[in-house]
């Protein structure tokens, strides 16, 4: 059976038929001068037209963009170049370029990836190198894909034309040993991590045989513009020449921008490419300024010093008096509590915490669980720290709303889900017969670093004080090395933690890589529904399918109380004067779709 794919094409056909029914307080530097002038642009990403998004309560008024679909859709550029800098703070990360090593977001401005991706329809397109996929399956279970090359996508620096032979030498540099990127797994699954499996003959076709069918839709993300790391080519002769640690200080990709300078700790520069084959770049120049401190980001938002930086909630309305517009990117965070020690799979597996317990999936621990939901204001959360850029949410792992996707239900969604109750009396009720009237003691961790995570994680804590009478102890600290080295090991028993679960996309991505399927490496518990379902749609390809069992994934996390979701929050990014449009990318809380700026 041969299908093929354009743009969304049949993918959108095929689940339409089965749903029908790291810090410096130092000014900024100076922008490096501009280059030589641009040849004739082939695109240009549009304006917005701005909504209006009124916060509850008062008449303060936030202006916004519209969520796209999709990164913004290229029109017939009139002829101009790109000009002026463009300044931005956002968190940057390792400042490592070498795609083996898994770089930040930034990494999406100066390489490009094999696909588009359209956020409404969770699917992909052809806005990126491909212009077309097709694929055959095989009655050995086995998959052949058929990848066509746009002609002419180049290369920044000279480095010449993208080809297959390009894309395979991307794919196989992770088979090397010292590989961190996070997708390097689902890269392998493409061509079983054999490369006689990638045929590079033709320049602009790569055929490659897949051993083992796998998830349409995660697949292609991770050949994407949803994360930095995404497959994203790099010139093979040129990797060739320097190595891969030369590589990840001067990086050559074909993005819309390409390195000019850094300082770590400090800034990057990026240059536009003003000849690139999906966009005509609005700003000359970028500045990214490494800024930690949420003060001194602030600050330079309103004295202009940058143009554009992510603002928590409390501060929108202070950055707006300076005459600073806010955006906002709907569900880029997901801040949830999860209950440790949920690893019943583990030999060393403690079941005699009150939310473990010998059967997790239910009795006295589901009824634990259960209490401790029922007592959590999300409302308040919402309102009094999110100060309404967010909702609140019930499942976990981007399950999201029923009115997440553009008001209504995403595919996914059952609406048998209703929304748990703030009910301390019923919660304490509940608790009592579990055998805990007066609830009991544990730790619960909140990780530096983050916006929202310890002021919610409080929040949650004096809940579970006040109204159940439980004794928490606090402790704050950073991911790496300490929860994250628990989280491989399995060693979070009788904690708890407030953790900012993103990117946000859908329950496949989350669900199905962080939830709790024992072949993972980092997992919130290894509960037996996960593993079950997940082993499942991980090698799906019918989309419509891979809803089925995500709506079944819910129903146990609905039903079993394993992490206590908290909310869903809107990422708000204050846009100085000099910037006349920007569209944020949908579902992030970082920097993206930067090269569709344009400047005032």
């Amino acid at each position: 059976m041969k299908k093929s794919f354009r743009a969304l094409g049949l993918f959108v056909a095929i689940a339409a038929l089965g749903l029908v029914a790291c810090g410096e307080d130092a000014a900024p530097a100076a922008a490096p001068a501009a280059a030589p002038a641009a040849k004739a642009a082939p695109t240009v990403g549009p304006t917005s037209t701005p909504v209006v998004i009124i916060e509850k309560g008062d008449d303060t008024v936030v202006v916004a963009t519209p969520i796209p679909t999709t990164a913004p859709t290229p029109i017939p550029a009139k002829s101009r170049e790109p000009r002026g800098t463009l300044r931005v703070v956002d968190n940057v990360g390792c400042e490592c370029f070498h795609l083996r090593f898994n770089p930040g977001f930034y990494n999406r401005l100066i390489s490009d990836p094999m696909v588009g991706w359209d956020w409404a329809k969770d699917g992909p397109t052809t806005e990126a190198i491909l212009s077309k996929w097709a694929y055959e399956e095989n009655t050995d279970g086995s998959v052949d894909w058929v990848w066509t090359i746009k002609p002419n996508v180049q290369f920044a620096k000279g480095w010449g034309t993208l080809t297959s032979t390009d894309v395979k030498a991307t794919f196989l540099a992770h088979l090397r040993p010292g590989t961190v990127n996070g997708n390097r797994k689902y890269f392998a699954r493409w061509y079983g991590s054999d490369a006689k499996n990638l045929d590079d003959s033709d320049p602009l076709v790569l055929k490659i045989h897949q051993p083992e069918k796998a998830n349409f839709v995660e697949q292609f993300r991770v050949l994407s513009f949803e994360e930095g790391r995404t497959l994203r080519p790099f010139p093979k002769a040129y990797e060739d020449k320097v190595g891969d640690k030369e590589f990840d200080i001067n990086p050559v990709y074909a993005g819309a921008y390409e390195l000019t300078s850094q300082q770590r700790g400090y800034d990057m520069v990026l240059t536009a490419v003003e000849d690139h084959y999906r966009v005509v770049p609005g700003f000359k120049t970028i500045q990214f300024f490494k800024v930690l401190d949420t003060a001194t980001k602030i600050a330079m938002l309103r004295t202009g010093q940058i143009d554009i930086g992510t603002v928590p909630g409390k501060l929108a309305k202070d950055v707006q008096s300076a005459g600073v517009k806010l955006m906002v990117s709907k569900n880029s965070v997901e801040p949830f509590i999860n209950f440790g020690g949920l690893y019943p799979s583990n030999p060393n597996y403690d079941p005699n915490f009150p939310w473990t317990t010998a059967t997790p999936l239910e009795g006295k621990a589901v009824q634990v669980r259960k209490a401790l939901n029922y007592a959590i204001d999300r409302k308040a959360i919402v309102e009094k720290i999110l100060f309404g850029f967010g909702e609140p949410i019930y499942i976990g792992f981007s399950f999201l709303s029923p009115t997440a996707n553009d008001g209504g239900p995403p595919p996914w969604w059952n609406d048998a889900w209703k929304p748990y109750p703030y009910d301390p009396a019923l919660a304490r009720q509940i608790l009592a017969d579990a055998g805990y009237p007066n609830c009991f003691e544990w730790n619960q961790w909140h990780i530096t670093g983050q916006i929202y995570g310890p002021d919610i994680g409080e929040a949650v804590a004096s809940n579970w004080e006040k109204e159940l009478g439980c004794k928490i102890n606090r402790r704050t600290g950073e991911y790496r090395p300490g929860l994250r080295g628990m989280l491989i090991n399995q060693k979070t028993d009788g904690w708890t933690y407030l953790f900012e679960g993103s990117p946000i996309a859908r329950p496949q991505r989350y669900a199905c890589l962080h939830g709790g399927p024992t072949y993972q490496v980092i997992m919130h518990s290894t509960l037996s529904f996960f593993t079950e379902l997940c082993s499942k749609s991980d090698k799906m390809l019918d989309p419509a399918k891979v809803v089925e069992i995500e709506r079944q994934i819910g129903d146990w996390e609905y039903k079993t109380f394993n992490v206590a979701a908290v909310v869903s929050v809107h990422q708000v990014y204050g846009v100085g004067p000099n910037v006349k449009s920007y569209t944020p990318m949908p579902k992030k809380n970082n920097l993206g779709n930067l090269e569709f700026a344009m400047p005032a």
